[in-house]
């Protein structure tokens, strides 16, 4: 495998470090948005130990423990994300009075190998992601826990 570039951003808000690695798969368009601006307002509304919150929801629902207070739904749903991957959303899980959580299953469908990073899950109102493994083989699967704001 090639080595790693990395690259330096800097915004008005702070420096962001990306570590680039070459591969022969298709290449899409990179897109670099700077979240701190939309995230800033919502930090004086987090729960004191936001963080740990979300740390033990995933480790709960890993380790196939159904947390208090929440109920499973199957959802067995395919979900567009790469044209290398299937993305089939297995179950979600409601009843939390500021998450909802859902549990993806994620293949490789390319003759490749697939690193994923959970940084590439986050959009508008993700709070965590989960990555049971981050480097999957050319038809290996494995499961993305994905934590989002209850609206």
């Amino acid at each position: 495998m090639p080595p790693a570039t990395s690259v330096f951003i800097s915004t008005d808000q702070g420096t962001y470090t990306l570590v680039l690695v070459p591969l022969d798969i298709p290449a899409d368009t990179l897109v670099i948005r700077d979240r701190s601006i939309a995230v800033a307002p919502a930090i004086g509304k987090r729960l004191p130990n936001h963080e740990k919150e979300l740390v033990n929801i995933l480790k709960q629902i890993a380790a196939d423990i159904l947390p208090s207070g929440l109920q499973v739904t199957e959802v067995n749903k395919p979900v567009s994300l790469w044209k290398e991957a299937r993305f089939t959303l297995v179950r979600r899980y409601e009843g939390h009075p500021r998450w909802i959580i859902e549990a993806y299953l994620l293949t490789n469908v390319s003759e490749g190998p697939m690193v994923l990073d959970e940084r590439e899950f986050l959009t508008e109102g993700v709070a965590a992601v989960g990555l049971e493994q981050t480097i999957l083989a050319p038809g290996e699967a494995a499961t993305v826990r994905i934590i989002r704001e209850a609206k």
